[in-house]
């Protein structure tokens, strides 16, 4: 489990360290991803939210950014919008190789205005990735 905090940029896509690496033994194989990402946000006014993305390696393979699968609060009105969570997913990967590859969990926040705040594994919050092989 990663318990280390992370401090995500704002708009910007800000890897969250929960990462692992497998070598599958057939390039016909598939991997199993098990995450538990914990998620705070803080925002002084209105809405406080943001997405995960799933990698392998350096692609792009699950993305939660730009569909109604945002985590956060949303909310009308001001003063301290807070949410603090841990996102379970799991996602079935087909890599085609029989070379190492690793997977890890980006953030990213939904604004930058009015100081907002987004973390992962904030206060000790831990976070897990599990990697399975699914022999096909």
């Amino acid at each position: 489990a990663n318990t280390t905090a992370v401090e995500i940029s704002g708009t910007t896509w800000t890897d969250t360290g929960v990462t692992a690496s497998i070598t599958p033994r057939s390039d016909s194989n598939k991997i199993l991803i098990m995450v538990r990402q914990s998620f705070t946000t803080h925002r002084n006014t209105t809405s406080a939210y943001g997405s995960l993305r799933l990698l392998r390696d350096s692609t792009v393979i699950q993305n939660t950014h730009g569909t109604t699968f945002h985590y956060g609060i949303r909310a009308d009105g001001n003063d301290h919008r807070w949410w603090r969570g841990a996102i379970p997913f799991t996602y079935l990967d087909s890599p085609a190789t029989a070379s190492s590859v690793t997977y890890h969990v980006e953030m990213v926040g939904h604004s930058t205005a009015d100081t907002p705040e987004y973390k992962a594994q904030d206060d000790n919050s831990p976070s897990t990735i599990i990697l399975m092989e699914v022999v096909a």
